[in-house]
């Protein structure tokens, strides 16, 4: 009896850290997309990188605005033609603090903060901070996001 009771106690408590294990990986794995989206294709202007980390489906939802992969690329062309005018194309430098990750049933959602500034050698061009929130989906690619909602965070003063 004693040693059923020991074996029935390891099997729990192995089981339970293999569970916690698997959900700290997808959790990384959650935050490797978020920032690596937000370097490869919003601080790349890349379009063609957006089948990497995003669902055909996706959405932006960002201070009253509902954009596509479409309208994202279209602004992409935009922005590069009106700085190459320029001839200075500010970098894209994002800091992503995370909040809250869950995890359940091939489904994760996660809340952060994304702070960016657009800097060109020492020249900071400009500062934005947003409020935002995110839907992914397990594919058989891996996560991939299908949503973002972010809200614009006007600095204090």
């Amino acid at each position: 009896m004693k040693n059923t009771y020991s074996l029935l106690c390891f099997l729990f408590f192995t089981g339970t850290c293999l569970g916690q294990k698997k959900i700290d990986l997808e959790k990384q794995q959650i935050k490797h997309l978020i920032s690596a989206s937000f370097d490869e294709v919003f601080s790349d202007l890349n379009a063609k990188k957006m089948d990497k980390f995003y669902t055909v489906d996706f959405l932006l939802l960002e201070d009253g605005a509902l954009w596509n992969r479409d309208s994202i690329a279209n602004s992409f062309n935009e922005t590069i033609n009106a700085t190459l005018k320029e001839k200075i194309i500010p970098r894209r430098i994002n800091t992503i603090d995370f909040i809250d990750i869950k995890i359940s049933k091939g489904m994760a959602w996660v809340v952060y903060q994304n702070n960016a500034i657009w800097k060109h050698e020492t020249t900071i061009y400009g500062k934005a901070q947003w409020l935002e929130s995110a839907t992914a989906i397990r594919t058989k690619d891996g996560w991939k996001l299908q949503m973002l909602h972010s809200t614009y965070v006007k600095s204090k003063k």
